[in-house]
Order: structure tokens, then sequence, then C-alpha cells
């Protein structure tokens, strides 16, 4: 028994002399086939959190970047703030201020939403629930922002659709979506959405405008997160088709790009199958 429990010692020394941190593959000098199957799982397990580790340092040096110059803004405005003597002057910074802060926490709100959709320990829960009358929910917080900027905001969907679906990862889809498709449109240009079942119990969503568009050479880019498209002078964290990615593949949910309208523009699609079911009801 000592002799045939040898090779388990020998891989438990050299698994406790490791650094703490260390994610290089473990070394052996001799394979024994008893120990083969562990190191082999093991040195994948590393390589994984390896690969994890990377995607945090990427993000966190990412994120610090992105704020670094908001923040800065805000010190500015604020000091500017203070420094001014007329009313006029003053008012016009306080609202500098006002919107430079509003930046920042949109920023810091992409940026939670983003690292939830990355944690993959995260259990996600879906639910019953009534997809077409929380899409009109969330299209009505977002037709203040369309009308402001002369677009005209479209809604096309069944009077009940029960799907299950994760509620926040859907409300955020939908948010993303909508609010890049209305920023990225020019004045007077529509933007569309549409909800509807396919193949009897595949939950369908589209979101298309006949804006600028997105050429299709930067269409795999705009999910990276903080990709902006070159040209663009619409202020924007480029986060928001990063965070869309991450929760339609977190939901089994097919992300695609289709026609936008009027022979322009961008539509993307959304596809969860089986989420609705046969039935609906009356």
């Amino acid at each position: 028994v000592r002799s045939g429990l040898k090779p388990l010692r020998q891989l438990a020394q050299r698994i406790a002399s490791r650094p703490a941190g260390a994610s290089t593959p473990v070394q052996v000098e001799r394979l024994y086939a008893e120990t083969a199957p562990l190191v082999q799982e093991l040195n994948a397990l590393l390589a994984r959190e390896a690969l994890r580790l990377e995607a945090e340092r990427r993000f966190l040096a990412d994120a610090a970047h992105e704020l670094r110059t908001p923040l800065a803004a805000v010190n500015a405005q604020a000091h500017l703030l203070m420094s001014e003597e007329e009313a006029p002057a003053r008012a016009e910074a306080a609202a500098a201020l006002r919107s430079g802060i509003a930046r920042v926490s949109h920023l810091l709100a992409q940026l939670l939403t983003l690292a939830r959709a990355e944690t993959a320990n995260v259990v996600l829960k879906p639910e019953r629930l009534d997809a077409a009358a929380l899409l009109r929910e969330r299209v009505a917080l977002l037709a203040p922002l369309a009308r402001q900027r002369g677009i005209e905001l479209a809604l096309q969907a069944p009077p009940q659709l029960v799907a299950m679906l994760e509620r926040s990862g859907f409300c955020s889809i939908v948010d993303n979506l909508v609010d890049n498709a209305i920023r990225y449109t020019q004045a007077g240009g529509r933007v569309e959405v549409e909800l509807q079942l396919q193949a009897g119990q595949d939950l369908s969503l589209a979101v298309r405008d006949n804006g600028c568009g997105i050429a299709p050479a930067q269409r795999e880019r705009v999910f990276e997160r903080f990709y902006r498209v070159p040209g663009s002078t619409e202020e924007g964290t480029g986060l928001g088709l990063a965070i869309v990615k991450r929760i339609a593949e977190r939901g089994n949910a097919a992300l695609a790009f289709g026609t936008g309208l009027d022979g322009r523009g961008t539509g993307l699609h959304l596809r969860w199958p089986g989420a609705a079911p046969s039935e609906q009801p009356g």
C-alpha cells in the first residue's frame, strides 16, 4: 500500500511546494498511470484560472483608464464652480458638473453590470414572466430620450407573451440595445423594437434602426469592452454591446446582426430557444 500510494504523496508534496497564486502547470518527474488523470485535470483547471485572472486584470486596468478621464473632468468642473463669481458662469459650471457626474454614474453602473455578467459562479434564475409587458415597460422608460433626440420609437409585440427569462438580464439587454439604437440614429430617424414567437417556443427580440450602421469589418469588435467605432462622435462607455453579448451567452441566447431599416442602419437579433411555452395564455 505504501509503495502504491507513493506517486500520490509525491504529487501532494509537489503541489504543497508551489508558491501562492502560481498558475503554471504542475510538473512531475514521472507521470504514473495512477496520477496522470489528476495531473491533467489539475493543469486544465490552472489554465482556466490563469485565463480568468488575466481577464480580470485587463478589466480592472481598462476600468481604471476609462474612469480617469471623467473623474478628472468632474474635479475640474467642481473647481470651476467654486471659483466662478458670476451667476451665469456658475450655472453653466453647475450644469457641466451634473453632466459629468451623470456620465461617471452611468459608467460605474455599466461596469458593475458587466462584472456581474462575467462572474462565472453567479447562478441565473429564470422565472416565468410576461416578456411583452416587461418590454413595454423598458421601452417606455427610453421614450423620453427618443423624443429629446427627435427619434421615432416604435414597438411591435403581442399583448402578452409568457416566457422563462432571467428578469434583470432581459432588462439589461433591452435597455442597452434600445439606448444604443437611439443614440446612434440621427434626428428624424426611426428605431423599431419587435418581440415575437418563432418555431413555436423560441422567443425572438429584434432592435432595428436607420442610423449610421456598423461596417461589417467592425461587427465583431463592437462586442469588445470599451471599443468605440472609429469616427463615432456620440458619447458612450463602449460597454453596452459587450454587456448584451455576455448576458446572451449566459442565458443561452443566440445574438446576431440583421438588416436595419430602409436599407440602412443596424439590426440586432436575439433568440432564446425554448424559452416560451407552446401554449400561451388566451
